[in-house]
């Protein structure tokens, strides 16, 4: 866990909840898309409509380039951002149950529409442009990232998200990243305090660390 508290002008709790893959694959980022499309909507509505907590409930994937990120994020003007946090993660551990007794028939819709906007034809000049830039820039030179994606989608089953799901956002050994701001309901509130949590203070020195070890090992 890498926290990071950021010092915001406006008075509302906060944060923003990134949890990465485990492996660069085109599995793997397909899997998180299919996630954010099956928790978006039961999340706000448990989180927005349910608990009431505020203005901005969010799931969505987050992948970057061929690395694989799934996120969550709330802004509240009424609950704190531990609050926020506890509501958030049991919302997660009951998606578990919820997810594994969907419905066959609901998982393949969900994964259908995601397959058609996939798939969409681009309808400007500039779209085709920034998905070809993008290719470029994960080295991906046959072009053929969006196909292979619509493959790995298509073959992708319940089980294979439900599996990740627990793996890599459910599990103690997961990686995340929470950037929080306090705002006025939860002034210096512990957040996140366990034994695996590092501030953001210590990147540094992590980073300094590393390098001397590889400076070490190197000639080895």
């Amino acid at each position: 866990t890498y926290l990071r508290e950021q010092t915001l002008p406006q008075p509302d709790s906060a944060f923003a909840l990134y949890y990465q893959g485990d492996e660069k694959s085109i599995k793997q980022q397909v899997t998180t898309r299919l996630l954010a499309a099956l928790i978006s909507s039961p999340y706000y509505q448990n989180l927005r409509t349910e608990n009431k907590v505020g203005y901005i409930v969010n799931a969505f994937a987050f992948n970057l380039l061929d690395v694989p990120g799934f996120g969550l994020s709330i802004q509240s003007n009424s609950h704190s951002v531990a609050q926020l946090l506890e509501l958030s993660d049991a919302f997660l551990v009951e998606f578990e149950t919820t997810l594994a007794n969907m419905d066959e028939a609901q998982f393949a819709a969900t994964k259908q529409g995601l397959l058609s906007r996939l798939n969409q034809r681009d309808k400007k000049l500039s779209n085709v442009a920034s998905r070809y830039w993008t290719e470029i820039d994960r080295a991906a030179f046959d072009f053929e990232t969006r196909a292979k994606m619509s493959e790995a989608l298509e073959q992708l089953s319940k089980q294979d998200v439900l599996a990740f799901f627990k793996q890599r956002v459910l599990s103690s050994q997961r990686a995340e990243v929470l950037a929080f701001s306090y705002g006025k309901n939860s002034i210096d509130e512990p957040i996140r305090v366990t034994d695996n949590v590092f501030a953001h203070h210590k990147l540094r020195r992590i980073k300094q660390l590393r390098e001397q070890l590889k400076q070490h090992f190197e000639p080895y």
